[in-house]
């Protein structure tokens, strides 16, 4: 019991455990991107707000205030530009290229002048420069072959600094790579080299090499510490070379940059954003960084931007990243008491408390929402859905309790888009005011939605509440501001000159000043002062002289006085405010925006606070993972319980599903082996139900029946040997494939000497006995069903082709790959008894009527014609096979008719032949006689006398069906073939015969009138009586030609 409740308990922790993992954060930068049709390489600052960009194909940009001037140098992938000094028409700058080493050019308005080329040592100008730094007269070079040092004058040559004169790299110019140069204070450079950190002392010039043998990629100076970047690593240390700390990365950057309190680090692809070195965000780059040097990140000082060079395009990254405090851009926001919340883009739903800097989580929305607005009024929250809903929803404070009961309901749907909402305390209850397009709604606290008449056809822009009145201001897009009180809604003088009004603001006071923000100007009407703002959203009124202004990026401060509106400064131009987001409590202003909430004093610019959006809730997964490990354990106690008190009467319960086993196996072999064996397996049943597992002597019994079990086993297991010899014999019998095999399998089974293995031939047999001999059985009885019926193609050909082909496969194929030939035989005889197949059989008759009529008639075709109409007409009431059997003497004696014609057309085709040739004899000159005549007319009816013959047999073999009497008895003809059965065949096709020409049409020589003679003589007319007795009774035999050759 132990082992499995640890075990269970220790899948239900696991599974928690993983349930709860936190995956990988993935973050957005929220960049703005200015495409180059060029690869860029590099980014060089030049004062505060000007940069210096590289390409790879040698061309410079020259960036001031999103303005560019560029230069071509004709140079190949450029690392580092440094300005060394500014003339009136240009300036002169150092530029560090790939392989063609340091330059100095001239870069003006007019174009582009090389001053001078600096070599080195071993390699000319055969070099690269990956960085640079002007250190008060000196210039300062990072290359490819180490650090040098040159008068920044340019007058001098490059002097290596390091490695030392006796290097290598002084020698022969062997490789040694410097990454970057940074200044740290007055006194020193500090240089990231493939050796580790370089510390050079510009007092003394003293060099000295720290963290030796580690490569390190970057370094960087901020704060007065030095940031170290080496192979998996970032090693924080002092001037001196001490390491403050040490950070393990799990990726590999080559390049490091500190902003503020954000740590970034670029590889290839990705950037990696910290803001505590502890924990990552993973940001995947749409494009490449370039990794040839470390010149690819710039901060914008001026406009608020991190500058980015990426393969084909320059990105300005906000300076303000929410990444760390926000989680997906905030889309709407409400206040009601002390309560404030707030809905992201992942639809989640999130309270602050006043005065608090972390929100949490409350709640969901349906993510297919689409959330634009939100209002709250301590009982409900009530938002704006997909633009045209207004749903409200109950809200808790613990997200469980939003997560199990809370749900949406819609309070009112729109037509159209919903355009601006309000929230209004009417005698102590709640109602709301929506401006639909082109309407005013009012939803009373019973939830009755009326429209205002007196606001008909106005876009409603927005709404103001006074905070201490019930005064509420409606502004509209053309039409001018509105003010209402209880019911009344009345237009403010001259408002409606007023055209885009996107927000207004009332102040309090004696006399209250209406601000008006319209698409181009913010206007105060008391005060008769406008001030130009275009595209500006929202206006933020913290007191009656304070308010701010969100245009599209940023936030802007205004004084309001006697003197007018005064702007009084801008702010956050890198960060873009949401205006159904932000509002004012208490001073504050908090700010929903794209990178989260921020918490701002109105009075100071710079006090600011990012609200931490938690957004770790207890997860219902959890909670049902819990309560099912609970309920489990309970499960696992009550099971081992019972499981022990059944125990004993399970294994009792064991032995006699095994004793049941044994019998019904005893009991499969018994019934091969005889009456007597089968008879004793039913007693040994018997006992075997009578054993009651409860009673105390149940294992005797079992035990005692398990030996008499075994006893029987071996008795049925001889006979069943001799069973299986007896089969062998009977399989024998039977001309199929599978016969030598099974034969051999039986034989191989008894030299075995197993029991299982007989068994199981046995029964192998045993069906394979059953099915060929049921499939003959099944054939014999169709067989027999269709002796002596007609056949016709469509209503029982198909069985006798299916008889035919199953004859022949049986011998040739598996019974089991006859499967489909066996149910296609059933098919085809049960096809005999349908509808269909009767409508065959009444074309057929039709056909064998048409047939006769086309002959001419005679007693025989009258006859044969009237059977038909009976047939015909009694043919639905007979039994099918009855009526095949009826009509099989009927097609017999159709084909003797159509026999005989065929007969009596081929001696009158005989005749002419014969005729013409004898004609064509007696024309010739040379004429021919007896035997050579003879010959000549054989030759020429060869064809005729051929198809004489077979006609002749085929009217005997139809007769012989009909008729058999007739030829035995009274014709006692011995054969077919013999000259007096022919010689009455013609005469039967065409008693007018020529005796004559009989002989040739038999291709016998000689004169045949002797066996006319005989045959008339000696057999018809002596049968005379008989001939016509036997017609009457038989009208359509062919009896009645033989008859009507004697009258």
């Amino acid at each position: 019991m132990k082992n499995s409740f640890f075990y269970i308990a220790f899948l239900c922790v696991i599974s928690v455990f993983s349930g709860c993992s936190e995956q990988e954060r993935t973050g957005s930068l929220g960049e703005t991107e200015l495409y180059f049709n060029e690869r860029l390489s590099s980014i060089s600052v030049d004062g505060d707000s000007a940069f210096w960009i590289g390409s790879e194909a040698g061309d410079i940009w020259y960036m001031k205030q999103r303005k560019f001037q560029s230069y071509n140098i004709g140079a190949d992938r450029i690392y580092k530009v440094a300005t060394d000094s500014i003339l009136p028409d240009g300036r002169i700058c150092w530029v560090g290229i790939r392989n063609s080493g340091l330059q100095k050019w001239k870069l003006g308005q007019d174009g582009t002048c090389l001053m001078d080329k600096y070599a080195i040592p071993n390699k000319g100008c055969n070099y690269s420069v990956y960085d640079m730094l002007l250190a008060g007269a000196s210039l300062y070079v990072a290359t490819s072959q180490g650090l040098y040092v040159m008068p920044r004058s340019g007058k001098g040559e490059l002097k290596l600094v390091y490695p030392s004169d006796d290097s290598e790299t002084a020698r022969s110019g062997r490789p040694f790579i410097v990454n970057n140069i940074r200044r740290y204070g007055p006194e020193y450079l500090l240089c990231a080299t493939q050796e580790g950190l370089l510390k050079i002392n510009l007092i003394d010039g003293k060099v000295a090499l720290m963290n030796a043998g580690e490569p390190v990629y970057n370094v960087s100076v901020y704060d007065n510490k030095v940031y170290v970047l080496a192979k998996k690593k970032l090693l924080v240390e002092d001037v001196a070379g001490s390491v403050l700390y040490e950070v393990g990365l799990n990726f590999s950057p080559r390049i490091y940059y500190k902003l503020g309190n954000i740590h970034y680090f670029f590889a290839d692809s990705h950037l990696f954003l910290s803001d505590d070195l502890k924990s990552f965000l993973s940001v995947p780059l749409r494009r490449k960084v370039p990794q040839f040097c470390n010149n690819v990140v710039a901060t914008d000082k001026v406009n608020g931007f991190t500058v980015l060079i990426t393969e084909n395009a320059l990105w300005n990254i906000p300076l303000h990243l929410g990444i760390f405090n926000a989680n997906g851009e905030i889309v709407a926001s409400c206040t009601e008491g002390d309560n404030m919340y707030y809905v992201n883009s992942k639809n989640e739903l999130y309270c602050l408390r006043t005065g608090d800097s972390v929100a949490f989580k409350i709640s969901d929305i349906p993510a297919d929402e689409a959330v634009s607005g939100m209002m709250a009024d301590g009982r409900y929250l009530y938002y704006i859905s997909n633009k045209q809903v207004l749903k409200r929803m109950t809200v808790k404070r613990k997200y469980i309790s939003n997560a199990l009961f809370a749900s949406s309901q819609v309070l009112y749907q729109s037509p159209t888009k919903i355009t601006a909402f309000c929230l209004k305390k009417e005698e102590g209850r709640s109602c709301i005011y929506l401006g639909i397009q082109d309407d005013l709604v009012r939803i009373g606290a019973d939830g009755k939605a009326v429209l205002v008449d007196a606001l008909h056809n106005k876009y409603i822009t927005s709404f103001y509440l006074s905070p201490h009145s019930d005064d509420l201001y409606i502004s509209t897009l053309n039409d001018g501001v509105y003010y209402g009180k209880g019911n009344a809604y009345q237009l403010i003088k001259e408002t409606e000159q007023n055209t885009f009004i996107r927000d207004i603001s009332v102040t309090g006071g004696h006399k209250p000043l209406l601000m008006i923000l319209t698409n181009h100007h913010l206007v105060c009407r008391e005060y008769n002062d406008s001030v130009p703002l275009k595209g500006y959203n929202k206006l933020l009124k913290v007191n009656d002289s304070l308010l701010y202004a969100l245009p599209e990026s940023g936030l802007v401060k205004f004084i309001v006085g006697k003197e007018g509106i005064k702007e009084d400064g801008r702010y956050f131009h890198d960060i873009r405010f949401n205006p159904r987001a932000s509002f004012v409590v208490n001073d504050t202003l908090y700010l929903g925006s794209n990178i989260g909430v921020m918490k701002l004093s109105a009075f100071s610019g710079t006090s600011t606070r990012w609200i931490d959006m938690e957004s770790s809730v207890p997860s219902l997964k959890i909670w049902l993972l819990v309560v099912s490990f609970v309920l489990l354990v309970l499960l696992i106690v009550v099971m081992e319980y019972f499981r022990r008190k059944r125990s004993k009467r399970n294994a009792v319960k064991t032995h006699l599903d095994d004793i049941g086993g044994r019998l019904d196996s005893l009991s499969a072999m018994a019934c091969f082996t005889g009456e007597s064996d089968s008879k004793e397996v039913d007693r040994l049943k018997v006992l075997f139900s009578e054993i009651d597992v409860n009673t105390p002597d149940a294992s005797g019994q079992i035990r005692a029946l398990s030996e008499q079990i075994m006893k029987k086993n071996r008795d049925i297991a001889l006979g069943l040997s001799k069973y299986l010899e007896r089969q062998m014999q009977t399989i024998g019998e039977y001309d199929a494939f599978e016969r030598a095999a099974l034969l051999e399998e039986s034989r191989m089974a008894l030299a075995t000497d197993n029991l299982e293995s007989i068994v199981k031939q046995v029964e192998k047999n045993e069906k394979w006995i059953r099915t060929i001999a049921g499939l003959k059985e099944r054939m014999t009885v169709y067989w027999r069903d269709m002796e002596e019926t007609v056949c016709i193609d469509k209503v029982n050909g198909c069985l006798f082709r299916e008889i035919h082909m199953l004859t022949d496969n049986v011998r040739i194929k598996d019974l089991a790959a006859l499967e489909s030939d066996i149910a296609c035989l059933d098919e085809c005889y049960h096809h005999i008894f349908t509808d269909d197949a009767l409508e065959v059989v009444g074309e057929y008759i039709l056909s064998k009527q048409e047939e006769l009529r086309c002959m001419e008639p005679d007693g025989v075709t009258d006859a044969l014609l009237a059977e038909l109409e009976h047939i015909k007409g009694e043919m639905r009431k007979l039994d099918r096979i009855k009526l095949l059997k009826m009509l099989y003497p009927v097609d017999c004696h159709v084909t003797q008719l159509l026999v005989k014609e065929k007969i009596a057309s081929l001696i009158k085709e005989y005749a002419s032949i014969r005729n013409r040739v004898e004609r064509e004899n007696e024309e010739r000159i040379t004429k021919k006689f007896g035997t050579g005549l003879n010959m000549e007319i054989a030759e020429c009816t060869r064809q005729v006398t051929v198809h004489i013959e077979k006609l002749i047999t085929a009217f005997y073999e139809n007769m012989v069906k009909t008729d058999k009497g007739i030829l035995n008895d009274v014709l006692d003809f011995s054969n077919f073939g013999n000259q007096p059965a022919r010689v009455l065949a013609l005469l039967v096709a065409c008693p007018k015969v020529k005796r004559l020409y009989i002989p040739g049409m038999l291709c016998v020589y000689g004169n045949l009138n002797p066996v006319i003679s005989r045959l008339v003589n000696g057999k018809l007319k002596t049968n005379h009586e008989f001939l016509r007795d036997y017609v009457k009774a038989n009208p359509t035999s062919m009896a009645f030609y033989i008859l009507r050759l004697i009258e």
